[in-house]
């Protein structure tokens, strides 16, 4: 039998990888050495709870409108053609006006300031069937939340966080396309605004 003939790993390649898992678990301060880096890694890992089940992430979805009902704010994002409702994922200690509250100011009302969370109502939940979870166990549900702003708060109204383009749509008439303007996923949250405030 011939000897097994020992190749030298490519520690280039392990070096570059050990980087990158550091820096998706956010691990500041690489070490030259790879050992040492891997020891933080596993440490860092041993203090992930694991969660046997499958769960729900939580996000939230603003509705903006003025206060007739007339209009509703949509944000785009880059890159993309088609508008969504401002949200995002809740911090795991915030009720859903408290997140409805931050994403808003985050993603359309930096110039606003942060609004009163007692300006937003919450409507109803929903399960959002998106595609970066089509093959996981863990799946979304969104908060529905409205608010009503006046017209010099519409005005003030400017894209932010990961929001290239914010506008505002007249919704009767955005009901006439909107399978053009709204993003597929979004659609069941735009369905549920016209039933809320029963608008044909």
């Amino acid at each position: 039998m011939p000897p097994k003939i020992k190749v030298k790993p490519d520690l280039t390649n392990i070096a570059s990888r050990v980087e990158e898992i550091m820096e998706l678990l956010s691990l500041q301060n690489p070490s030259i050495d790879i050992q040492s880096n891997l020891d933080t890694i596993i440490e860092q890992l041993r203090q992930v709870q694991y969660i046997p089940y499958p769960v729900s992430l939580s996000t939230v979805d603003v509705i903006a409108l003025d206060f007739n009902a007339e209009h509703v704010l949509l944000g785009r994002k880059p890159g993309q053609t088609q508008y969504q409702f401002p949200g995002g994922f809740r911090d795991p200690k915030e009720i859903n006006k408290e997140a409805g509250a931050r994403e808003f100011f985050e993603e359309a009302g930096e110039k606003l300031g942060l609004l009163d969370t007692q300006k937003f109502s919450y409507i109803r939940s929903l399960f959002i069937d998106d595609r970066r979870y089509m093959n996981s166990c863990h799946k979304i549900t969104t908060d529905i939340v409205a608010v009503h702003l006046f017209a010099s708060e519409m005005d003030n109204v400017s894209a932010g966080d990961d929001l290239e383009e914010v506008r505002w749509f007249n919704i009767k008439e955005l009901n006439d396309k909107k399978d053009d303007i709204i993003r597929d996923i979004h659609l069941p949250i735009f369905e549920i605004l016209l039933k809320h405030y029963s608008i044909n």
